[in-house]
């Protein structure tokens, strides 16, 4: 029998929030295993304790954020927007059916002028690192470390397309000869160390001005060539050589299970294939929040997983020792 839907939305219907969001939703782990209250304490100074408009929760606040970046919202009006509909997100960051949600300008002049300067969002990565930790789910014995492409938030009207008419494996092979060359047959002398730990050596500018393959070595206006080493730079290259040993080798090819495999989730999952916003300041602000939901998301989903191994378990164990009572009772 067919029968036609009634699209009438005006009745009336006594619900909770807390009804409308299942049972095994991610929100739901993540906010149950995941303390969030950390993050009042790191702003709090920011903040006037007794004067000026009541603000929003900080909490809150960062919560919207993580959303975004949990579901790959780029844009902070449609995060609003989201938040708006969806119940899910509305419980998440402990608002009811009818709460008014906070404006998109809220969350980018807070997130512009209060917590620039601070250092919440490292503050953030390295907590949630710390409650992993707590649950033992970070050994610490191996570090895996790789870099990815972001495409930049740029103006492209400000750049200019040029044609390279060198192609970048004869620009490698003209860089290695060039480099190969700059000895000169002369020692580098020992100049300075600077502050980030390499040590600059340079060569004699009275030799160098009458060499003849100077300007293949050097086009420095003071003629002279300067090679800088970094102060751990043997440590480096023993570390390095690991890589070739047999231990090294099974260690190494783990890369894509781990850290190449967390890349390629925060791209197609997590928006992080573009930058959201322009400058290095904010662009590394986004790396960290991102990466910190990642950890949240595999935390409430191992401990989630553990949490119901141990209930399955226990609920052997009880169906174990019932039918064991039971069994003793007909022998008795």
């Amino acid at each position: 029998m067919l029968r036609e839907q009634d699209n009438s939305q005006t009745s009336l219907e006594f619900v909770s929030i807390e009804q409308l969001v299942p049972k095994d939703h991610l929100l739901r782990k993540i906010d149950r295993i995941i303390d969030f209250g950390f993050i009042r304490e790191k702003v709090k100074d920011l903040y006037c304790a007794d004067n000026g408009r009541p603000a929003i929760d900080p909490v809150v606040l960062f919560k919207m954020l993580f959303i975004g970046y949990l579901y790959g919202i780029r844009s902070e009006r449609q995060l609003i927007r989201e938040i708006q509909v969806n119940m899910a997100y509305r419980w998440f960051i402990g608002y009811g059916l009818t709460s008014k949600i906070p404006d998109a300008s809220t969350l980018s002049q807070n997130r512009r002028r209060r917590f620039t300067e601070s250092t919440i969002y490292q503050d953030i990565f390295d907590e949630i690192v710390l409650q992993a930790i707590k649950r033992k789910m970070v050994e610490g014995k191996i570090l895996y470390s790789d870099s990815t492409h972001l495409k930049a938030n740029a103006n492209k009207n400000r750049y200019v397309l040029k044609d390279v008419q060198k192609s970048t494996l004869d620009y490698l092979e003209a860089l290695e000869t060039d480099v190969a060359k700059d000895r000169e047959g002369q020692t580098l002398s020992y100049r300075t160390t600077d502050r980030l730990g390499y040590r600059h050596y340079a060569s004699n500018p009275e030799l160098c001005s009458t060499c003849p393959i100077r300007n293949s070595c050097t086009r420095s206006a003071n003629c002279t060539k300067v090679v800088t080493r970094h102060v751990w730079q043997d440590s480096k290259d023993r570390i390095n050589s690991h890589r070739h040993t047999d231990v090294g080798k099974q260690i190494y090819a783990r890369r894509k299970e781990t850290v190449e495999r967390s890349f390629a989730d925060s791209k197609e999952l997590h928006g992080h294939r573009y930058a959201r916003r322009r400058g290095l300041k904010k662009v590394f602000e986004q790396c960290l929040l991102c990466a910190a939901v990642q950890n949240m998301k595999k935390i409430a989903l191992v401990v989630s997983k553990k949490d119901l191994l141990l209930y399955l378990r226990l609920i052997w164990q009880l169906d174990w020792s019932y039918e064991a009572a039971l069994l003793r009772a007909c022998a008795g």
